[in-house]
């Protein structure tokens, strides 16, 4: 259980304490890792099946119904990349019901008017936090 994302960060770090390489491969609406070296990928949301690449794009085809993943979607995700759709994830989550005044969302807001790629939409964190006005 959790989010795919979130999994895959666990994975990578067991990896690295393990010493095995892992990266985060941030695809359209789904994360999953690869072995850093060879064509290896799992998705830690599934069934804990090792993907081949074409095995990997059939399984994102099925879950999405898209029809032509680019190749770049397989490449390794940065870590700024991954904090910055863990974020996006988060405010998603915790502003789904405006009726709900979720207090995560000030320490949520904090972060985000700190990072360019969140601050240049004000507008969207006062409507989140307008409970507390």
């Amino acid at each position: 259980r959790g989010m795919p994302i979130t999994l895959s960060i666990v994975a990578i770090e067991v990896g690295r304490r393990l010493g095995v390489p892992i990266v985060g491969i941030g695809m359209p609406a789904h994360f999953v890792i690869r072995h850093a070296t060879d064509e290896l990928f799992a998705d830690p949301f599934g069934s804990g099946i090792i993907y081949s690449r074409d095995g990997i794009v059939e399984q994102w085809q099925r879950r999405t119904q898209g029809d032509h993943l680019p190749e770049s979607a397989l490449a390794p995700t940065s870590t700024r990349h991954v904090m910055l759709r863990v974020v996006n994830n988060l405010s998603v989550s915790l502003t789904a019901d405006p009726e709900i005044a979720d207090p995560r969302l000030f320490r949520l807001a904090g972060i985000c008017g700190r990072l360019p790629e969140f601050a240049a939409d004000p507008a969207r964190w006062r409507r989140a936090l307008r409970h507390w006005n």
